[in-house]
């Protein structure tokens, strides 16, 4: 089995687009201050906004990123500030739900009673938007293609004749 990525585009096209803004919107300015008169006054009020801009724009790039990996052996989140490896076994399933401010979350329930948000998956508020159905299949095409990667793995460890899991 190969190993699959899942992710809900539009999200990852809408962060993106705001990354653009941002350095549209800031990176002309900034060579306007560098290349004026008074640089020797304006270059060290130059490098806080090179550096916020350079920290925006790498939030924007891991956050566009964000997604849930699926392979024989592992499930990885992304998200925009960490990476949480999962063992197959360990990840139950993924359902999407409501978590503080945002209207649908995928959430990777682990069989230990964990659960990882994975932000790379996001639905629409259903009240304002209605019913999210990409996302939603999305989020049973992600559990159906978990439980195809542990029936394989359960299958190398125990032989080509070995019964599949529920």
């Amino acid at each position: 089995m190969s190993k699959s990525v899942w992710r809900t585009e539009s999200q990852a096209r809408i962060i993106m687009g705001c990354g653009v803004a941002v350095a549209v919107v800031w990176v002309p300015g900034l060579i306007s201050m560098a290349s004026s008169d008074d640089w020797a006054l304006s270059k060290w009020w130059l490098v806080v906004p090179i550096v916020v801009v350079g920290l925006v724009l790498l939030w924007v790039v891991r956050a566009a990123r964000s997604s849930v990996i699926v392979d024989c052996e592992s499930v990885v989140v992304r998200n925009p500030m960490s990476t949480v490896n999962l063992a197959l076994d360990a990840a139950d399933a993924v359902e999407l739900r409501a978590v503080g401010i945002y209207p649908g979350i995928a959430v990777v329930r682990c069989k230990d009673g964990r659960e990882v948000r994975a932000w790379g998956i996001q639905g629409r508020h259903a009240d304002v938007a209605g019913r999210d159905l990409a996302t939603e299949r999305l989020v049973e095409a992600l559990n159906a293609q978990l439980r195809l990667a542990r029936n394989e793995s359960h299958r190398r460890a125990t032989g080509p004749g070995a019964v599949e899991l529920a």
